[in-house]
């Protein structure tokens, strides 16, 4: 089976079986878009190891859009996300293709976040001129964002 052939059952699978939304089908056929025009409409089971390590090296380096950056390494696991997705889908249903377990995402260190310090808060919210309704709508709208943990 070719990959254009996958990529169709596949999408409509997660559309009618799995309910997917239209975003996440749009999502899902743009990465798996780029993985078919990378390897060309050849038959899933010719696609090994290699190759996949080969496309990885594509997504890393190869830069894309109109602003012509590369991908990020979250964008590149989303990438690699659907084609496991996609794999998995396949080896379900018996049709032979590389293992998904074989294919790893890349590992990407834990966002931190930085709180303000109390000080940090009085003085933000002492910086607020009250006088007029501007500051005050300014200070309630901090206050609402500090209270209940709003980002």
């Amino acid at each position: 089976m070719n990959i254009s052939q996958c990529i169709h059952k596949f999408l409509i699978y997660l559309e009618v079986e799995k309910n997917k939304s239209k975003k996440t089908l749009e999502n899902y056929q743009h990465y798996l878009n780029r993985f078919l025009n990378y390897f060309g409409d050849i038959a899933i089971h010719k696609i090994d190891s290699n190759q996949m390590q080969d496309y990885r090296v594509f997504l890393n380096r190869e830069n894309f859009g109109p602003r012509s950056i590369p991908l990020s390494k979250k964008t590149q696991n989303y990438h690699i996300i659907a084609v496991r997705a996609l794999l998995k889908y396949l080896s379900k249903n018996d049709i032979e293709c590389l293992s998904p377990e074989k294919i790893e995402l890349i590992s990407i260190p834990k966002r931190t976040v930085d709180f303000l310090e109390p000080k940090e808060i009085q003085d933000l919210m002492a910086s607020f001129d009250t006088s007029t309704i501007l500051g005050l709508r300014n200070k309630a709208i901090c206050e609402v964002l500090f209270s209940t943990g709003l980002r």
